[in-house]
């Protein structure tokens, strides 16, 4: 629930920031692309943090404009209120974006008496946070906390590889990973043509602090990729721009188009469509594992062979019928203009939500977990007694944790030692794995494949996500017994096992 009013909350947020900096109708359009991007859905769909670090950043950045037109600095006191809390409360990740308001300050050329008042907020936050961390270290003597704040601020930036066992990530292989998600992938919406746009646009009017807001905002993701993972999740929190400069894509071009200016908006159409086309059609390259599971379908086969055959063929078609749409479309009236272009951008706006829905409904990718998720934790609620934890999973442990509502253990934060104690103590009686995510792997547990093997190597420094853990296997092959069938799920299903204590 919390999750969900932040999430719905930043929407409301969205419209009132671009409607105060540009006009209703792209606050419209940015409100709706942001509430019904994949991404915002995905990760505001249960209790990730995600939701509150967009919504403290755009309520500051809304605070912060707000003092500047109103030239009232509480509004600023205000703000560094919420960037403290965003720090208390969830991680830095929530307060790097607020880095694109530096060339926002720039280009409004406030007066030095608010920028002084900006000056004191930040020092008064940073003395603030600076005694909430010390208090452990100096009446406890505990740096626990100092050093845990250290590694969630490193967490935060683009060396957090360091801090995870380090990625061996190259600078390459970021930008190739950066340019799959923003270019050749759905989990953005149809929104990257749009983005472009805008994103051109606002490079041409950067000198107007309302473009050089989101242009930077836009730009610090390029920060996210520079040795910093995990990409889609950090990706979350520039969302807001990408929604923003699509909307100023999209409104320009159609401003430009009526004034009989050029054929930007055309341009816009057709680029899209084309982009669609170019990104189905490489799928089956781009997102190999995903496209097996949809080929299933023989209509989907069908699409996916015919447009990865002639898609270039296809492009030429579209570029040539919008520009003779173009030709036939400039001899009718103004009126009837502009008609037709409010239905062309109402059905673009409804093909956005759409596709974000079928893909979060779908179960495409990140969006959903499978639905074998549920059964076993249905069969784990209805035989539970007065354990204290309702399981031990690997990265479904969260959603365990919805469905059971008691507290499901990751195998990557424990150990046999914690295990022990917690089944004698008839705490604990079940335990999952999964052998569908990460090539088999459970996270924190190891490899088994669907014939009972384990990759029984010990544990390498940097791969603590895959790590292999023997005793924790051999632990479990003595101390339980496979009851996957009582679920009613086929023991060799390709998703979960599900294991019990044998006392």
């Amino acid at each position: 629930m919390p999750t969900l009013i932040f999430s719905v909350l930043s929407v409301l947020l969205i419209y009132l920031i671009v409607k105060k900096q540009f006009n209703t109708k792209i606050a419209f359009i940015a409100s709706l692309l942001f509430a019904f991007s994949p991404f915002h859905i995905a990760f505001t769909r249960s209790g990730f943090l995600h939701g509150a670090l967009i919504f403290y950043c755009l309520l500051a950045t809304f605070l912060v404009i707000k003092a500047i037109d109103e030239k009232k600095n509480l509004f600023i006191y205000l703000a560094a209120f919420v960037c403290l809390t965003n720090a208390w409360t969830t991680d830095f990740r929530g307060l790097i974006p607020l880095i694109a308001l530096l060339p926002y300050l720039y280009f409004r050329k406030i007066k030095k008496e608010q920028l002084k008042n900006f000056f004191f907020a930040a020092l008064i936050v940073l003395g603030l946070f600076s005694i909430y961390l010390l208090i452990p270290l100096v009446f406890f003597n505990n740096p626990k906390f100092l050093n845990s704040f250290i590694s969630m601020f490193l967490y935060a930036l683009p060396g957090h590889g360091a801090v995870m066992g380090g990625s061996g990530i190259s600078i390459i292989g970021s930008t190739k990973t950066m340019l799959n998600y923003l270019v050749m992938t759905p989990f953005a919406g149809l929104i990257f043509i749009p983005v472009l746009f805008g994103f051109f646009y606002s490079i041409k009017k950067m000198k107007k602090p309302e473009y050089a807001l989101w242009l930077f905002w836009f730009l610090l993701i390029i920060i996210f990729y520079i040795h910093g993972k995990p990409y889609v999740q950090r990706q979350v929190v520039i969302v807001p721009a990408f929604a923003v400069l699509a909307s100023i894509g999209i409104m320009h071009s159609l401003d430009l188009f009526i004034k009989k200016k050029g054929i930007i908006f055309p341009l816009l159409i057709a680029s899209t469509l084309s982009w669609v086309v170019f990104m189905i059609a490489r799928f089956p390259l781009t997102y190999a594992s995903e496209y097996k599971a949809m080929s299933q379908s023989y209509g989907l086969s069908l699409l996916f062979g015919l447009l990865s055959k002639y898609y270039i063929g296809i492009i030429a078609v579209i570029f040539l019928t919008v520009f003779i749409f173009n030709i036939y479309f400039k001899r009718i009236k103004t009126t009837k203009q502009k008609s037709i272009l409010s239905i062309i951008v109402i059905i673009y706006l409804l093909l956005n939500v759409c596709v974000a829905s079928a893909l979060v409904i779908g179960g495409f990718g990140i969006y959903k977990r499978p639905d074998e998720v549920k059964v076993i934790a249905d069969y784990i609620k209805d035989n539970l007694k007065n354990e204290k934890y309702a399981c031990v999973a690997g990265v479904h442990d969260k959603s365990f944790i919805f469905y059971t509502q008691r507290v499901c253990a990751c195998w990557r934060f424990i150990n046999t030692t914690w295990i022990e104690h917690q089944v004698e103590t008839n705490n604990l009686k079940y335990f999952v794995l999964n052998t569908y995510l990460y090539d088999g792997y459970t996270p924190g547990f190891g490899r088994i494949d669907q014939s009972g093997k384990v990759d029984n190597t010990t544990c390498i420094k940097g791969k603590t996500w895959h790590c292999n853990m023997p005793e924790k296997y051999n632990w479990l092959m003595k101390n339980t017994v496979d009851i996957t069938y009582k679920t009613g799920l086929k023991p060799d299903n390709p998703y979960f096992r599900l294991y019990e204590y044998n006392k």
